[in-house]
């Protein structure tokens, strides 16, 4: 009996043509015992169905507390839970046994958003026109093979496989992920394609605008620093500001600790935007750990370890988190303001020219892949913080040029 394989039959088989009474015998219980077995899988899952349909409404997990006794039932539901899932089929084919899985019907959204070009600004932080122009630049480098998940060689040579958006509609995904950060089963109903062609555009494409963008944050030169120098009458050497800005992502299973600050309460990466007068910014270092104070990620970055050239007599606004090595201009405390008028109205002034890097950082958090919960792999979001703070950029001298004209 090796070898034979079984399937299930509409009507009984024709068994006829078997000469030998013994096995004959053997091949009707075989098929017996496998039509019993399909029909106990039939009403096990009908039961399954019936056990999840049943379950009760858990109760609100933020009314809990640690010596509840509602917790003894609602982790019996759980257990419960798990034991059903791993043996029943997916809950939307019982649920919906006549409706297909939707097949990757691709829409051009550009076409249709691009004819409202305010809810593109919206959208995706561009306006159509520099939207095409980015597009120019970028459609060739979007063709290329996409190796996002290693498979290949760095560098091997490749056919590209044909894709079934376009690559204007391929970039415009990415920059609505980046402005709106919808999850990718929404950009995947909205485009009309499957959502891990979603998630490797996104990591092909993204490195790319980084890689392009990379100009819009420059040091500036030791002519720009003479330039820069007086901008703020009261502190005349002091030619930039920096602050420290969180990213919250969710709690780590492993190394919880290292995410951790106690007074913001919750798990986080940390960047640190050093901005110059004008609110442009002049440095940026993402992918901080959030379990150590500002001065301690200020300590460990370039900025602090004295890497970045500047001239002995420049000076860089910070705030209260930071305290002064030589470097940094922070404001008195408050213990030593106290009752000095002249002191109270210098931190004044000094938390009135520190406030251009936060509202640098305001024009950041516009793009959502960087102010909300961040969902995706730790290791890729110091890659989309880094150009997001390019984007901003972007928009701050957009802002200024339009301003002035």
């Amino acid at each position: 009996m090796e070898g034979i394989e079984f399937f299930v039959l509409d009507e009984p088989p024709n068994l006829e043509f078997l000469d030998d009474p013994e096995e004959l015998e053997d091949i009707q219980l075989l098929l017996e015992y496998h039509q019993v077995t399909e029909k106990a899988k039939e009403k096990e899952k009908e039961e399954n169905l019936i056990q999840v349909l049943s379950i009760p409404d858990c109760p609100a997990l933020d009314v809990i507390d640690d010596d509840d006794d509602d917790i003894v039932p609602l982790f019996n539901m759980y257990i419960q839970l798990m034991g059903i899932i791993p043996s029943m089929a997916l809950i939307t084919d019982l649920l919906f046994p006549n409706d297909p899985h939707l097949r990757s019907e691709p829409r051009d959204v550009f076409l249709h958003l691009s004819r409202f070009p305010r809810l593109f600004w919206f959208m995706t932080g561009e306006t159509p026109d520099t939207f095409r122009d980015l597009h120019v630049a970028l459609a060739f480098a979007i063709l290329q093979p996409r190796n996002v998940r290693l498979k290949y060689p760095i560098g091997a040579v490749r056919i590209p496989r044909g894709c079934l958006l376009s690559t204007i509609n391929r970039l415009l995904l990415v920059f609505i992920w980046l402005r709106q950060y919808p999850s990718l089963r929404c950009l995947s109903s909205l485009f009309g394609i499957n959502i891990t062609s979603i998630d490797d555009d996104i990591h092909h494409i993204v490195p790319m605008l980084r890689a392009y963008f990379r100009q819009e944050i420059r040091w500036p030169t030791m002519e720009e620093f003479d330039q820069l120098r007086g901008s703020w009458p009261d502190f005349v050497n002091a030619v930039l500001a920096v602050d420290g800005t969180i990213h919250r992502v969710w709690k780590p299973l492993i190394g919880q600790r290292e995410y951790f600050r106690g007074d913001k309460r919750c798990h986080f990466l940390l960047s640190q935007v050093c901005v110059d007068p004008h609110g442009i910014i002049r440095n940026l270092e993402t992918g901080f750990k959030g379990h150590m104070n500002d001065m301690g990620d200020y300590n460990r970055s370039r900025l602090g370890r004295r890497e970045l050239p500047m001239p002995a007599w420049a000076k860089v606004l910070a705030d209260g988190g930071y305290f002064d090595d030589g470097l940094l201009v922070v404001p008195w405390t408050q213990q030593e303001a106290e009752g000095n008028e002249l002191r109270l109205q210098m931190n004044e002034r000094h938390r009135h020219y520190r406030s251009v890097v936060e509202r640098t950082i305001l024009v950041m958090k516009h793009y959502k892949c960087v102010s909300h919960l961040w969902k995706n792999h730790k290791w890729f979001q110091g890659t989309v913080a880094y150009l997001v703070g390019c984007l901003a950029n972007r928009k701050i001298r957009l802002r200024q040029e339009l301003r002035n004209n």
